[in-house]
């Protein structure tokens, strides 16, 4: 079972490894953390490709794409800039806190007794 989806696999055994000679297991892993994990990269990723005119073409919104595009006006209008900027960035706050939340609701290690 890997650690994440992009654990490559030469590096898995040597995980594994100091994991059970650390005396814990892979189950402990919580799924919902790994996929909130996954969505934040993804959601970065599709921004900087966009960004730098490699995402989704022109047509499409996109938050990297609304980025690039307001390069040119930076001097006269911010606000064309800020605006995705905030939202990129908010986005991955409230991503980040809603994994943050479900680990600590689902795990049992986290929970005072």
């Amino acid at each position: 079972m890997p650690v994440t989806s992009t654990t490559p696999e030469f590096l898995q055994a040597p995980v594994d490894t100091a994991l059970r000679l650390a005396g814990k297991t892979l189950e402990g892993v919580d799924r919902l953390s790994t996929l909130h994990l996954q969505l934040v990269k993804s959601l970065l990723a599709e921004s900087a490709l966009s960004f730098l005119g490699l995402g989704v073409p022109p047509p499409a919104p996109s938050w990297g794409g609304m980025l690039s595009d307001s390069r040119e006006f930076l001097a006269d209008a911010p606000i064309l800039a800020l605006a995705p900027g905030i939202a990129i960035s908010m986005a991955l706050l409230g991503i980040n806190l809603l994994g943050d939340a479900l680990r600590d609701h689902f795990d049992p290690r986290s929970r005072n007794i």
